[in-house]
């Protein structure tokens, strides 16, 4: 049996499922306090950046939750991952000087510090620790794409299991015979990531509800059956 986030997170892993719940706390805006930056406030569905346009900008995520996403050449929005606080976006692009290939839209009103490649560069050429965390931002990063094809193959159902195993990793707390996910999410931002329609995700939830698996208490979601989850990469 599954106790802690910790254990959850081992498991996952041993299975090639990497988390696209992006939420390190690792970097701060003081680290780059020596160099020009600027405040980026963002609503609630507001574009950051788009796919396919230049960028020379590195932004950190002082507040909020930003969905990057591809699109299609039918015009199909597919989520790769969901930024939180401390993560950074756009340097995959703006270290490379290449287009855009993700799309940046804020899920909630957002705060960002904006640095342009050059700044960014100097900052982390003088100082190791803060290299050592941007590499390790992007090889996690690398890992999210790389585990998605396992991810995608899987039923719906079992996808929606997985995204619950993935905040319960990320954000969970053990509570007797319950696990607490501390975190607010809708069942859009589950719908992109697990490549279902909205509909889809909220008859699974209703039907996750009405047979004991989970339950939702004053917005926050808890996992009643966690063996249950676990049982779709158990195997």
């Amino acid at each position: 049996m599954i106790i802690s986030p910790q254990e959850i997170q081992k498991l996952l892993e041993e299975k090639n499922y990497i988390s696209p719940w992006l939420s390190y706390n690792e970097f701060r805006g003081e680290q780059f306090a020596g160099i020009a930056t600027q405040k980026i406030f963002l609503k609630k569905n507001q574009g950051l950046f788009s796919q396919g346009i230049p960028n020379p900008y590195i932004y950190l995520i002082e507040s909020g939750r930003i969905r990057m996403e591809s699109v299609d050449s039918d015009g199909e929005e597919n989520c790769v991952y969901i930024a939180g606080k401390g993560c950074l976006i756009g340097e995959e692009s703006a270290v490379n000087g290449i287009l855009n290939y993700l799309t940046a839209t804020a899920i909630l009103d957002c705060t960002l510090i904006r640095m342009r490649y050059e700044a960014f560069l100097q900052a982390i050429s003088s100082n190791t620790e803060l290299c050592n965390q941007v590499m390790h931002h992007l090889t996690y990063k690398a890992q999210v794409f790389c585990s998605q094809r396992q991810y995608f193959s899987k039923s719906a159902t079992a996808r929606v299991a997985i995204t619950l195993l993935f905040l319960c990793a990320r954000y969970g707390e053990r509570n007797g015979d319950t696990f607490w996910i501390n975190m607010r999410f809708t069942h859009d931002e589950v719908a992109k990531l697990t490549g279902l329609n909205r509909v889809t995700v909220s008859k699974l939830f209703k039907t996750l509800e009405e047979n004991g698996i989970i339950e939702k208490k004053g917005g926050y979601f808890h996992v009643k059956d966690m063996e249950w989850l676990i049982a779709p990469i158990a195997n």
